[in-house]
């Protein structure tokens, strides 16, 4: 596989990258991206979870930027990317919903009143757009770095 990328020239293979899928609230598109990294056995053999171990000795830098997940979450809600197109409240709570189905209805309501915490009672536009931005960063960015920060962690010597 690596010397098949390696034969490829960068622009067919970024050509050959799909497009950000469509999605909406409820069915966030980052949770359909088509090329995405899979655990195959051979040149990735396991979750990278259970192969932080393996670099516990290696110190590295990682974090992430405010508003990385602009890109996807403007897909899913595109009232973000308008400024004159309002965004519900309920749109963000619906995305909020579908990242953390598997926490439940109870692990919506933490995280939204979390999230929805310094809004006061009458949230601007800008608030409610940028709070639905953060949700988005957090998911597809900050809480798989955390994660793998804790697991280095865990696994340093």
């Amino acid at each position: 596989m690596v010397a098949c990328l390696k034969s490829t020239d960068i622009e067919t293979l970024t050509m050959a990258a799909p497009t950000v899928v469509q999605g909406n609230p409820d069915h966030p598109g980052v949770k359909n991206l088509l090329l995405s990294p899979v655990v195959d056995g051979d040149f990735i053999p396991d979750q990278p979870g259970n192969l932080l171990h393996n670099a516990a000795d290696i110190d590295y830098l990682a974090g992430v930027n405010n508003m990385d997940g602009h890109l996807f979450t403007a897909q899913d809600i595109p009232s973000l990317g308008n400024k004159n197109q309002e965004t519900s409240v309920e749109d963000v709570k619906r995305l909020l919903a579908a990242y953390t189905k598997e926490k439940g209805q109870a692990g919506l309501e933490v995280a939204f009143a979390e999230y929805s915490s310094h809004w006061g009672s009458t949230p601007s536009q800008d608030t409610i757009k940028k709070t639905a931005v953060d949700i988005g960063t957090d998911y597809i960015f900050l809480v798989p770095i955390q994660t793998a920060i804790y697991l280095h962690a865990a696994n340093a010597m």
